[in-house]
């Protein structure tokens, strides 16, 4: 009777130790849920709650204060290079990327990537504010999200480069869906001159009711000097940008091509050459 009595004790010991134990794992478990998560990097096996690992959730903002849910955090990303370094500034320290429909940039380290290769970037999810972000190259972008390069490697090719294809009244629906990525929009026109500003050229372009405006960085070497009545095809990387004051609303979502090939231009009239009406009627009159 005596061991079955020690027996006993011994269990209702554990099993209230187990009861302490559990009590003060809970706060813990709760604590590391609600916060802790959110130090974690992406990584391509993490949750829907943790963020995952694609680019379009960097722009995530669950509660609707307009700022990113992981703003500060250490991110890890993989995608496709759509803007090289030192396309808008010598130094090579801004590039963008791109996984699938959505795209990013990245900053802080000098980098020698080419279109179209696909890397894995590890880094700090920013808030561009225009005061730091590279003003002397006038890129200084305004509210959009950014990734504070902390290392880059490359991983190979990868066949995303290809710019988005869409309609001018796409584009200005909802301007901000394309924030960070690549696109072409063609039927533009010029129908207001430039504006200059450090150097670089502002344009706004009209498809009917539509206005685009146009970022011509002079490191790129794009010229925007077409006849009237010339249809303008424009890629470029959709960034909100400090703009001129002409133009009104700043910042402004700006398209801005990388370099001479992403401007292309086709007059719209006809080169077939004129021939007067008694040309044409005696030519009719005279078949047999």
């Amino acid at each position: 009777m005596t061991l079955s009595g020690d027996r006993f004790n011994i269990v209702r010991r554990l099993l209230r130790f187990s009861s302490y134990l559990l009590l003060f794992l809970l706060p813990l478990n709760s604590f590391a849920k609600a916060h802790l998560w959110k130090l974690r990097p992406f990584r391509a096996t993490d949750t829907e709650h943790s963020g995952g690992d694609h680019i379009c959730d960097l722009r995530r903002d669950g509660d609707g204060n307009g700022r990113p849910d992981r703003l500060g955090d250490c991110v890890r990303l993989s995608g496709t290079v759509i803007a090289e370094p030192s396309t808008f500034e010598t130094g090579g320290w801004i590039f963008w990327i791109r996984d699938h429909t959505c795209g990013v940039m990245v900053y802080g380290e000098p980098e020698d990537l080419s279109v179209g290769d696909y890397v894995d970037v590890r880094g700090w999810l920013r808030v561009t504010n225009g005061s730091y972000f590279f003003p002397e190259t006038g890129l200084a972008t305004l509210g959009d999200v950014a990734v504070e390069n902390g290392g880059t490697i490359l991983r190979g090719k990868r066949d995303n480069q290809q710019p988005v294809v869409i309609a001018a009244e796409e584009f200005c629906s909802n301007r901000e869906m394309y924030s960070g990525n690549l696109v072409t929009i063609g039927g533009l026109s010029v129908t207001s001159p430039a504006s200059s500003e450090g150097g670089n050229l502002f344009f706004r372009l009209h498809n009917g009711s539509d206005s685009i405006i146009v970022y011509l960085d002079e490191d790129t070497g794009c010229s925007l000097e077409h006849e009237p009545g010339t249809s303008i095809t424009i890629t470029g990387m959709v960034i909100r940008m400090r703009t001129p004051s002409r133009f009104a609303d700043s910042p402004s979502w700006c398209i801005a091509p990388r370099w001479v090939d992403d401007i292309e231009s086709e007059t719209r009239y006809s080169n077939v050459a004129r021939r007067m009406w008694g040309e044409i009627k005696l030519g009719f009159f005279n078949q047999d």
